[in-house]
Order: structure tokens, then sequence, then C-alpha cells
């Protein structure tokens, strides 16, 4: 084990020494205490919206931090949560998926409910492509085709066999996003592999993250029965169409800290290490960073100032 960090600390120091680096600024903590935020995203008009898994809500908040609109409440019914987590945003509509259930909430852009549907598994992630098809990451052992679209009523209308899926639990999580251009970035947790691929279902590549293990290490909780000890990878982001970002795990040197911009060939350009450590990122408007902290309690926003 010292062995494996004494590589991943040299080879993510050699990155760090070649990215171009960005001075980061904190703007404000929001307002507002949320006892478990989830997940976050953006609204074309600069809102934003997160989801509350202990608080049973959504949140929305305008681009000031200013609480606009709010809904949900526990329970099974319309509209109501076990525990509201993946978010996905386009102009006037917002899917939600329950935690502990298979289904998906849809809502307008001000948070009016509209309809509920049961996905085929547990959904680990969400987005929306740029002709409003919803697509699920479906955490699912007995399938490879984890990466589906789905139509208003929760119909699986395609879906993608990921190159790397395999019968591990966890070896199959990952999280995913869908760019301007329909290009898919599936990016695994606990494996350094990334994959792309077009809406229509067309490969793109595949390829590691340079500087970053190959697999998170083991730990075993039974007999039969062994965990990744951490993630590699904690959050993915894509605001163009030259790279992606994301928030790393615990295998750097600032564990869960580090924001990356990575080239669509798996090659860091560009690094913010933020103050604090967070759960969640996003892209905000003119090199902007949205940051959940603090145990989920917390929402605070930075400025990125890239050094030249």
């Amino acid at each position: 084990m010292v062995f494996l960090f004494t590589v991943i600390f040299t080879a993510v120091l050699i990155i760090q020494d070649t990215v171009q680096v960005a001075r980061v600024q904190k703007e404000r903590t929001l307002k507002y205490t949320f006892l478990g935020a989830q997940d976050l995203a953006m609204c074309p008009d600069g809102s934003f919206i997160v989801s509350d898994k202990l608080d049973y809500r959504l949140l929305k908040f305008d681009r000031g931090g200013r609480l606009v609109a709010q809904t949900g409440r526990r329970g099974d019914g319309p509209g109501e949560f076990r525990g509201p987590g993946p978010l996905a945003v386009r102009e006037k509509a917002v899917a939600v998926a329950d935690f502990a259930s298979h289904r998906i909430h849809l809502f307008t852009s001000d948070l009016a409910y509209v309809r509920s549907f049961s996905a085929p598994g547990a959904v680990l992630d969400l987005a929306f492509d740029t002709h409003g098809s919803l697509w699920a990451a479906i955490l699912q052992n007995a399938s490879r085709d984890n990466l589906v679209k789905l139509t208003s009523e929760g119909r699986v209308e395609a879906s993608i066999s990921l190159r790397h899926a395999t019968s591990d639990f966890f070896d199959n999580m990952f999280l995913f996003d869908i760019d301007a251009q329909s290009t898919i970035v599936v990016l695994y947790r606990f494996v350094n592999r990334v994959e792309m691929w077009k809406t229509d279902g067309s490969f793109v590549r595949s390829f590691e993250i340079s500087g970053f293990p190959a697999k998170a290490p083991r730990k075993r909780l039974k007999e039969n029965l062994t965990v990744p000890e951490d993630d590699i990878f904690s959050a993915l982001c894509l605001d163009n169409a030259e790279t992606f970002t994301v928030l790393t795990g615990e295998y750097t040197v600032s564990p869960r800290r580090e924001v990356f911009e990575i080239s669509k060939t798996g090659i860091p350009v560009r690094l913010a290490v933020l103050p604090a450590k967070s759960n969640q990122v996003i892209h905000g408007p003119g090199n902007r960073v949205l940051s959940i902290e603090n145990d989920r309690t917390t929402l605070t926003l930075y400025r990125l100032n890239w050094q030249r």
C-alpha cells in the first residue's frame, strides 16, 4: 500500500507540474444549510437546482444564490421521495432519481410536478441530450447495457453496451455526461477508465486518465466480499467540446479538492485545488465552480483565475 501511494503521489505531482493551474478565489457560501445535498445541476439561465437527500426536497436558487422554488417531501407518492439523488436539467425540464427506489420524477423548470416512472434498475446518474431525451446510468450486474435512453414514460428507447462493464458490482459504477456535440463521456468511479460514445450508439474511444491508479485498492469486509477502499473519481461535468472536468477522489495529493480539466485523449490540462473538500462540483458561468462541501451541508461558489 505504501508503494502504491508513492507511485500515485509521484505521478500526480508530475501532472501538476505540467498543467495550467488556477488561483481559486472564494466568492460566497450560500446562506442556506442543507441536511444532505446529494447533487446539483446548472440551468441554462444560470440558476441551479440542488437535491437534498436527507430533507427529501429539490431546491432551486437563482444565479445570485436566492432560494426561488422548492418541492418534495418524504414518501412514495407522486413527487415524493425516499431521498432525491442524481439530477438532470434542460431548458424546461428537471429529472431526478429517487434513492433506494427505481423511480425517476419529472418536474418543470419551476419544480412543478409532471410525472414519475420506474427505471430498469438503480439509477447512478442522469443527463439530457441535445434533443431533450433523458439518459440514465443503470446499475445492472446481469447486463452490459447499463447506459440507457428513456422515453418520457420510462420505456427504454435505446441502450449502449459499455465495453468495460463486468459482473463486478463496484467496477460497474460510473458517472456520465453529454456535451452539445452529442458526445457521451462515461467515467468509472473505482476504475481508471473513460469511454466516449455518440448518442446514436457509435463508439468513439476509450482511455485511462494519466497520473491515476488503474484501479482502486480493495479491502475485505467479509470472507467472500471485497469492496473498493475509496473512489478514484467523485464527479464529472462537461462544459465544452475540448475537455471534461473531474473531481478527484482519495488517490491524489489533495484528496477531494482537485478539480482537473481533462482532454478527450486523457491528458490533464488544467487544475484547480479547492480550499475545502468537495462532494460534487459543476461549472458555473464566467470561470466559476459550484461545490457541495462540509459533509453535504453547504454550497460554495468559487472563481477560477487561470495563471498564464
